[in-house]
């Protein structure tokens, strides 16, 4: 395995499936690290209780839970939109745009709360 730690958020069981047999472990360790990322939420290892000390130990020295970073924000008071700017894995940035229902406004401006 190469030296760089693996980010495993956004993977597929299958993707998860290679990773943990390209680490020497079962491939049903797959199952229970995907519960533990997407019902769970969870960003840390050590959280993962139903995995051995020894495997959680081995997960964080080959790999990483990173999702998007949140940045900045800019609220528009004329339309209600929000601008997100998020950063991704690698320093690549993304905006996003979050455009309210046309309920929230009256005479074009938003409303107040």
């Amino acid at each position: 395995m190469e030296g760089t730690k693996q980010n495993l958020l956004g993977r597929t069981k299958e993707q998860l499936a290679d990773f943990v047999e390209d680490i020497d472990e079962p491939r049903y360790r797959a199952q229970q690290i995907f519960e533990w990322l997407y019902a769970r939420g969870t960003t840390d290892f050590r959280s993962m209780s139903n995995l051995g000390k020894a495997f959680r130990e081995q997960l964080a020295l080959a790999a990483t839970i990173r999702g998007i970073t949140p940045v900045d924000s800019t609220f528009s008071k004329q339309d209600g939109t929000t601008k997100f700017l998020f950063e991704l894995e690698g320093g690549i940035k993304i905006e996003s745009v979050l455009i309210p229902p046309a309920t929230e406004f009256r005479s074009g401006q938003a409303a107040d709360d």
